[in-house]
């Protein structure tokens, strides 16, 4: 599994899901990601695009714990534990869709105008709920943009469809375009410090896990963070 970057990762919720991407990939075939880079005229940042010879995959990433609500039109909504609705910042079907025409935009000119059909035509977009889709969701239907659990985005990966036919070298001239890296030519300072924030966010989700192990239901607050 080759992964190249375009920013390091700071994201606790990208990193765990790249490196279980890494993981899950390592003894399934060769397996390409780019990920936490810029596209297409309008600059929009993709999450992470990935490539074997079943499928090209883009993949825009959200962390949702509460039950979500997802609506073709307008912003996508969260059910809190007291029962209401909070109004999340845009919509990820059209972040998506969007962020897949960035991507078929930038190959189109990488290849300046030689390439007769959309690249976008060739690759599978999904919003993927990591680390699942939060029981009690609301998923509505959208086209060409499907709503995934991160269990389904690996099995997904190991069923053939949609595909842009690169060879490696083309995926590497693509690399170059975009001005990615590997992710493994980070500095020993940067690994070092990447691998404390990772200490650090276990040992937060288990410090977290255990207080609240025995405790009553939360009583509801009028407070937003």
């Amino acid at each position: 599994v080759s992964v190249y970057l375009g920013h390091p990762i700071h994201d606790p919720t990208e990193r765990r899901a790249l490196g279980q991407l890494q993981r899950g990939l390592a003894d399934r075939g060769p397996s390409l990601i780019l990920a936490n880079f810029y596209a297409g005229p309008r600059q929009r940042q993709i999450d992470f695009l990935i490539a074997n010879p079943h499928r090209t995959v883009h993949c825009e990433l959200k962390g949702y714990r509460c039950p979500v609500i997802t609506h073709p039109n307008g912003p996508w909504q969260l059910r809190l534990q007291d029962g209401s609705l909070r109004a999340l910042d845009g919509n990820a079907y059209d972040q998506a869709r969007q962020g897949t025409y960035a991507i078929s935009d930038a190959i189109a000119q990488m290849l300046r105008g030689t390439v007769s059909r959309p690249a976008f035509r060739n690759v599978d977009t999904v919003v993927c709920l990591y680390p699942e889709i939060p029981s009690g969701s609301q998923i509505t239907r959208f086209p060409h943009v499907e709503v995934i659990g991160f269990p389904d985005l690996l099995q997904r990966l190991q069923t053939p469809g949609p595909a842009i036919p690169w060879t490696t070298s083309q995926w590497e001239d693509f690399i170059r375009h975009l001005g990615l890296f590997p992710a493994e030519h980070l500095s020993p300072a940067h690994r070092s410090l990447e691998a404390r924030r990772a200490l650090l966010d276990d040992y937060r989700r288990r410090f977290l896990a255990s207080i609240t192990l025995d405790l009553p239901p939360l009583a509801p607050l009028p407070v937003e963070i």
